[in-house]
């Protein structure tokens, strides 16, 4: 007795078992084709917080300048094989009817002493792109800065621009980060942080101030 089978006539059992081995094998290297062309998926969490903070500049140490810190997360669900690149990282926001732009400076760790009401910089290191893993992920704190020197806005600006808040006025700021990888495509994802009066005496006080996501 024989089968006929993709124009094959299969005759005995031992043929059958060397089909169906041939056809799993096939199988796999489609597979395995299919995730290497889909490439790395990359997600990017949600921010948790934004902290606000005034740092000086080696030009001008007698003044403050605005800058973001947040820490940026991110999961690659792609197979073994796809590893993605993170080319740069930026947060944009609107200040005083204009929109500003900052680019990733450096990785840093930040820490909240004990009777401290100021986040302080523990560690830093100069930002560059990086791998996220296929089936791993990637952490770490962003310092975001003026773009390319551009946008500078210093303590008095940021103060004065948030003046109208001493009047109990709430003010709903929204970041956008973006994550640029070089084979998925751009990741963005929004924190909208309520701003009063309370967080403005703070910057006053403290020069930086942690705002939670909604």
């Amino acid at each position: 007795m024989s089968i006929k089978f993709l124009c094959l006539e299969i005759e005995r059992k031992t043929d059958i078992v060397a089909i169906t081995a041939l056809l799993l094998s096939m199988a796999g290297i489609l597979y395995q084709l299919f995730n290497l062309v889909r490439g790395p998926e990359v997600t990017l969490a949600k921010p948790r917080q934004v902290v606000v903070y005034m740092y000086a500049v080696p030009d001008d140490p007698n003044k403050l300048y605005l800058a973001l810190i947040s820490t940026v997360v991110y999961v690659n669900s792609g197979q073994q094989g796809n590893n993605a690149v993170v080319t740069e990282e930026s947060i944009s926001f609107d200040l005083a009817n204009k929109k500003y732009t900052y680019i990733w400076d450096k990785f840093v760790s930040t820490a909240q002493p004990i009777g401290s009401k100021g986040v302080q910089i523990s560690q830093e290191r100069t930002a560059t792109p990086f791998v996220v893993p296929a089936g791993g992920a990637e952490a770490h704190e962003t310092f975001f800065g003026p773009r390319f020197g551009q946008d500078f806005i210093d303590k008095d600006e940021f103060v004065q621009a948030l003046e109208s808040f001493r009047t109990g006025e709430k003010h709903l700021f929204k970041f956008t980060i973006r994550s640029k990888t070089l084979n998925d495509g751009d990741k963005i994802e929004i924190c909208k942080a309520l701003i009063t009066t309370r967080y403005v005496d703070n910057i006053l006080k403290h020069n930086n101030i942690a705002l939670n996501c909604n």
